[in-house]
């Protein structure tokens, strides 16, 4: 069975995409760290009568999309929508549905090196629905959500990590470069989170160049009953993405073998290769004192180095461009016994 909410998060991405793609794409002379911004928060009253019944809709009624721009400076920018409205059945006045709802959203964008580094989306939402009578003819309901797209500039190549939580409301994350000849030339991550609690998370390595990314978060519609009876529901979405180096440490060198050889601070990912550079305490000529160094990478032994002295450079290669990295040196010390360092590292591809 189709789910109606993912159906409809699908129409909201794909018409986002389509107005990034044509509307808010400059030239490359002209992109910058951000480019067309906005952030909407929305109410939507509706109703779907039984055949022949006719209702009618008062009170302050649906809030529509009226955006507000941010920047990437750190500073959250908040856009609320609050309402309410009454939908009753003309030919019987008793069979009444009052509804209310609000909404939140909140984005935070900040910037390093001359393009986005992170971005923080939060949303919050509640509603509530009032049958007066039973078996009510009028199949009122009420739906709130909001949205953030962005426009940006990349300088150069990124790893864009998007994770995405949400309880009692459903969420999509559309983030990518869309301006290739062709769809299957295109390059695009998409994040789906809904349910009572769901997750999700993807990730795309992004060419430089100006990319686009729409998002756009609603809580599950809340629907008339055949009870007289009040159902009120609440959800929050919470977004994260992360713009990092390709083959970037995402950790700190850690572990006592670290006095003696250093783990390079980035894979190089033209070469795959991995620069390990042996310190002072290793030695050198009858003084060196490492015996022996196993290299793994993933839990797979990929190196063995034998007697390194101080100054030495020893370069990892064949490191695979599409996984992350977890390195391990375990080295034999002359009256230490075996020591280990490690540190971890992003994809390249």
């Amino acid at each position: 069975m189709n789910n109606p909410t993912v159906g409809r998060l699908r129409n909201v991405a794909l018409a986002l995409s389509v107005t990034g793609a044509v509307a808010l794409a400059p030239a490359p002379s002209q992109a910058a760290v951000l480019g067309t911004t906005m952030v909407v928060a929305t109410v939507n009253f509706d109703d779907d009568p039984d055949m022949g019944v006719t209702c009618t809709q008062t009170g302050p009624g649906d809030v529509p999309a009226s955006p507000i721009t941010f920047a990437a400076d750190g500073v959250p920018v908040t856009r609320s929508a609050t309402s309410s409205a009454v939908i009753t059945d003309n030919a019987n006045l008793a069979d009444k549905t009052t509804m209310s709802a609000s909404g939140t959203t909140t984005v935070t964008a900040k910037q390093a090196n001359g393009q986005l580094s992170t971005v923080h989306l939060a949303t919050t939402t509640s509603t509530s629905l009032t049958t007066a009578i039973a078996n009510t003819k009028c199949g009122a309901s009420v739906e709130v959500g909001g949205g953030t797209q962005f426009q940006f500039d990349l300088v150069a190549p990124a790893l864009v990590t998007v994770r995405a939580e949400a309880h009692h409301m459903a969420g999509i994350v559309e983030l990518g470069n869309l301006m290739g000849p062709s769809e299957s030339e295109a390059q695009a991550v998409v994040v789906y989170a809904l349910g009572s609690h769901g997750t999700s998370s993807g990730s795309i390595l992004l060419p430089a160049g100006t990319s686009f990314v729409g998002l756009n978060e609603l809580v599950k519609e809340t629907r008339a009953t055949t009870a007289a009876t009040t159902t009120s529901s609440s959800g929050d979405l919470t977004v994260d993405i992360t713009f990092e180096k390709p083959g970037g440490a995402t950790t700190s060198q850690s572990g006592g073998g670290g006095k003696y050889v250093s783990l390079g601070s980035d894979r190089d990912c033209a070469a795959g290769t991995l620069p390990l550079t042996w310190k002072k305490k290793a030695g050198k000529g009858t003084h060196r004192v490492v015996s022996k160094a196993i290299v793994k990478v993933n839990g797979a032994k990929v190196a063995t180095i034998r007697k390194p002295h101080k100054k030495q450079v020893t370069t990892l290669t064949g490191l695979e461009a599409e996984d992350d990295a977890a390195v391990e040196v375990t080295l034999t010390v002359q009256g230490k016994g075996k020591l280990t360092t490690e540190r971890s590292y992003l994809r390249c591809g």
